[in-house]
């Protein structure tokens, strides 16, 4: 853990999607991600097993249709379907899982977390992980323009650690 916290870069962002979905993959700060429910989200929810601590990873409906179609090679029309009709099918769903199981690198830096689970409805993330969307020790906002697909948005909330 580093003496002051922090998280990934763009570039470092960049790098790790570019590795796992195989294709350029362009990153840029971007302003807050809308946490309420209006926007559409896949919610990846980290724990470290050794404290407690929880960690988050939100993406957009659009990052997470568009980085599993990217990764199972899907055409960007059958990506925008799915966009279209408001949610993952169990293909695009069980890619996303996939992806935000390797998004975990990017809180290694602070915390040793494990992928706990991943969900797409506000109202059934854990108690904790909601508290992470409200007072997140750190945060990062991000744009992620896949080559070939469109461009989405992922933020990365740093949980503050567990008072043993």
């Amino acid at each position: 853990m580093s003496a002051v916290p922090k998280l990934p870069d763009v570039t470092t962002i960049g790098t790790l999607l570019s590795g796992i979905l195989g294709r350029k993959v362009v990153v840029a700060k971007s302003p807050p991600l809308d946490m309420g429910p209006r926007v559409q989200k896949v919610f990846g929810v980290y724990r470290e097993a050794s404290t407690g601590r929880v960690c988050v990873c939100v993406v957009d409906l659009v990052f997470a249709a568009n980085a599993a179609g990217a990764m199972l090679v899907f055409p960007p029309f059958a990506v925008a379907n799915a966009i279209r009709a408001g949610k993952l099918d169990e293909d695009l769903m069980e890619t996303i899982r996939e992806i935000l199981n390797i998004c975990s690198r990017c809180f290694h830096e602070e915390a040793r977390v494990v992928l706990a689970e991943v969900c797409s409805d506000l109202n059934s993330l854990p108690v904790e992980a909601a508290q992470v969307l409200k007072t997140p020790l750190l945060r990062s906002d991000v744009s992620a323009n896949i080559t070939g697909y469109a461009e989405g948005r992922l933020t990365l909330l740093l949980g503050k650690p567990v008072q043993g």
